[in-house]
């Protein structure tokens, strides 16, 4: 497997353990030092294999789309690990497509928090992966993500997303606190947050995010409980705990395009809600060690409730909601207040077992598509240069083609290649020549 050399014209789109603690999965803690650092050392004299886990349902053509992107990142060789869910709609013939290319586990669940967990018996990684179907990861991401873990301190790292038109960036720096609010506020680095028990930690998106293995495995991967909805929330929440540090890298980015699935449509417009409200009241009482009494998460829960409520009338109101998904909201605040309750009480976890683990079959290179002397950044500007520009990308070169947009700017992977629709195209085509791209031709 050829891996591309990182130069100069592979450029981005735009622009020691403090704490020795370790929390198990019964909620004990047991006291680990230095041989974890010598273990760690031992195990960055060689290159680290990566395994990246995508979970999908329902959305085969974005699958393909992501895998197709996949074949462009730069940096260290890698794998795929595909976990599909209960529903086909066009998804086996997609799998059949990659099948030599990918790993595939199966779920006959719809639970986020199990794929992943299925997903790493799969994987050869020492570092874990992970970006959603409806992803799609700039060239520079992988290579800028696990840099992170040069740090044998660092038990994950999260990176920037860039929202669903593919023109706006979300800072990177995002902390959760442990009643389960997210605050995006953050302009610089949070590490002095990576203390266990800290009331706010660092928080890694699942859309893009990586994990040390024995990190992952130390605390019990995923947490089961959670379908969908705070799983990774939980995760960083317990990896700090354990003493481990997050770790933000702005430069690693992946466009979330938040694409309809059994829980959303496809104005991304929540409709089931459960998963949020059952894993917002489960995380604030399972982690909560001591900040708050019982009765101040209950009362958040109903804050919240009360705040989605009001949202779901004025959706209904405006006509974007039927009248009987109200009445769905009404049973799954019910749920959500059942379940949540008893298991955030009762500290119901269900954490993988890394005894119960099969072992891994070997490393599956996943196969890139590299030109002949090496990668180039395009720029293709005009409609008349769009034939050229995906011949360029068939080749395997980035490829950026510049076209007029209409309504609002918007950036998408489509056929091997970033296309920009722009009200003002010129500015874009500027951009990326500042960003290191060369033109190749304006149409």
């Amino acid at each position: 497997m050829e891996t591309p050399a990182l130069d100069g014209e592979n450029v981005l789109l735009s622009g020691g353990c403090r704490h020795e603690n370790k929390i198990t999965a019964s909620g004990g803690v047991v006291r680990v030092g230095v041989a974890r650092w010598l273990r760690g050392l031992a195990a960055w004299r060689r290159a680290p294999e990566i395994s990246i886990l995508v979970p999908t349902d329902t959305r085969a053509a974005a699958l393909d789309n992501l895998l197709s992107c996949l074949r462009f990142l730069n940096g260290p060789d890698f794998e795929v690990i595909v976990i599909r869910g209960p529903t086909d709609e066009g998804m086996s013939g997609v799998l059949a497509k990659w099948r030599h290319a990918v790993k595939l586990a199966k779920n006959p669940e719809r639970n986020t928090s199990k794929s992943r967990n299925l997903g790493l018996g799969l994987a050869a990684g020492d570092i874990i992966a992970l970006v959603d179907d409806d992803g799609l990861p700039e060239p520079d991401w992988l290579a800028e993500l696990v840099k992170a873990f040069d740090d044998p301190s660092v038990g994950a790292a999260g990176g920037t997303v860039v929202d669903h038109v593919g023109t706006g960036r979300q800072l990177p720096y995002i902390t959760v606190n442990r009643l389960g609010h997210m605050d995006m506020s953050w302009a610089a680095p949070v590490d002095a947050l990576n203390v266990p028990n800290s009331y706010d930690f660092p928080f890694a998106p699942g859309v893009n995010s990586a994990f040390r293995r024995s990190a992952f495995l130390a605390v019990g991967g995923f947490d089961e409980a959670y379908e969908y909805y705070y799983d990774e929330t939980d995760l960083c929440c317990r990896l700090v705990d354990a003493g481990w540090k997050i770790r933000h890298m702005p430069a690693a980015a992946v466009h979330h395009k938040m694409l309809a699935s059994h829980i959303r449509t496809d104005t991304r417009i929540m409709r089931d809600m459960y998963p949020a409200l059952h894993g917002k009241l489960y995380f604030s009482l399972v982690n909560n060690h001591g900040h708050y009494p019982e009765s101040r998460a209950r009362e958040d829960m109903e804050e919240y409730v009360r705040a989605h409520e009001a949202h779901y009338r004025n959706l209904v109101a405006t006509g974007q909601l039927p009248e009987s998904d109200l009445d769905r909201f009404t049973a799954d605040v019910a749920r959500a207040w059942e379940i949540g309750l008893r298991r955030g009480l009762n500290r119901e976890r269900q954490l993988l077992r890394p005894e119960t683990l099969p072992e891994a079959p070997a490393f599956l290179p996943f196969p890139r598509l590299v030109p002949a002397g090496g990668r180039r950044r395009l720029i293709f500007a005009g409609e008349a240069l769009e034939a050229a520009a995906r011949a360029a990308g068939a080749l395997g070169h980035h490829v950026h083609l510049v076209l007029p947009g209409e309504g609002h700017d918007r950036v998408d992977f489509e056929e091997s290649i970033w296309v920009h629709r722009f009200l003002e195209p010129a500015d874009e085509v500027r951009r990326l020549v500042a960003a290191g791209a060369a033109v190749a031709g304006r149409g």
